[in-house]
C-alpha cells in the first residue's frame, strides 16, 4: 500500500471482510497480537471503514465491503507484468474496479486482481506515490462525494 506504514515491497498481505470492525480490531490485536497500523473511517471518525494491520511479517487488511472471500495480495514492483505472468499460467483476470480490471487506486498503487488455476483470489498491487493517511482519507472522501453526485 503506498500509504506510509502500509504493506511493503514482497510482503505478503491479506485482505478479509469482517461485518464487526471493532470486533476484528480488538480480536486480532489483543489475541493474535497484531499493531494497528491505520483506522480507516468516515469524516465522522467514528464510522469504521476497514484496518490496516501489522502481523508477524505479513499485512493485513480487514474491510467492512468486498471482497467476502479471502484475498492474498502481493506487492509487486510492476502490476501488469505480474498480471501477464498468472495470465499466461492459467489465471482468470478479475475486475479489482467496476471500469477496469487494472486501475490507478486512489491510495497511490496500481492494482490487478486474478483468481489463479486453484481457485484463489489474489491482488497485485505497485505503488505509483507514496502518500499520507491523511491525504488518503481526503481521496476517499472526494471519491464517494463524487459517486453520490453521479446517482
Amino acid at each position: 500500500m503506498a500509504v506510509r506504514n502500509g504493506q511493503k515491497l514482497d510482503q505478503i498481505g491479506i485482505l478479509l471482510s469482517a461485518q464487526d470492525l471493532e470486533k476484528a480490531e480488538n480480536f486480532y490485536c489483543d489475541v493474535l497480537g497484531a499493531k494497528l497500523a491505520h483506522r480507516y473511517t468516515l469524516d465522522d471518525g467514528a464510522t469504521y471503514l476497514g484496518l490496516g494491520l501489522h502481523l508477524g511479517n505479513a499485512y493485513i487488511t480487514v474491510a467492512r465491503r468486498l471482497p467476502t472471500v479471502p484475498t492474498f495480495v502481493h506487492y509487486v514492483r510492476d502490476v501488469d507484468a505480474a498480471i501477464d505472468r498468472a495470465l499466461a499460467a492459467g489465471a482468470t483476470l478479475t475486475r479489482s474496479s467496476k471500469t477496469h480490471p487494472i486501475w490507478d487506486a486512489p491510495w497511490g498503487d496500481r492494482v490487478g486482481c486474478i483468481i489463479d488455476p486453484a481457485g484463489i483470489w489474489r491482488r497485485f498491487q505497485a505503488r505509483r506515490e507514496v502518500i499520507s493517511f491523511e491525504e488518503l482519507q481526503e481521496r476517499a472522501k472526494a471519491e464517494r462525494d463524487f459517486r453520490q453526485s453521479a446517482r
